[in-house]
């Protein structure tokens, strides 16, 4: 349960973040940051190789446990991180399903 709260207040804080960021800036703005400097061209890079072996785990856990990871690496694709969080998020609300006891038909 605790793990659930912690994804969802992340996503949340990371979600508003995005929208400011995107409405001061412009979807492109933000991207022309990245290419400001060295240490920004830095930073991109590390969140591109991160997000390439992020997606690499998600695509096995989803054959895994048999879950459509494609929408997940859209969202990655245009708002970073957002995609692995929800994929995290979402896939406790499948565990927990799966999880839950069948019900004896009354």
């Amino acid at each position: 349960m605790w793990k659930r709260v912690l994804l969802f207040l992340v996503l949340g804080d990371f979600v508003f973040l995005t929208i400011r960021a995107t409405l001061e800036f412009g979807y492109m703005g933000v991207i022309d940051w990245f290419m400001a400097n060295a240490a920004t061209q830095l930073l991109f890079a590390d969140l591109t190789i991160s997000l390439v072996l992020i997606s690499i785990w998600m695509f096995k856990d989803a054959r895994v446990k048999g879950r459509n990871v494609w929408p997940y690496f859209g969202v990655t694709l245009l708002f970073g991180v957002a995609g692995p969080l929800m994929y995290l998020l979402l896939g406790q609300f499948d565990e927990a399903t799966q999880q839950a006891p069948a019900r004896a038909a009354s």
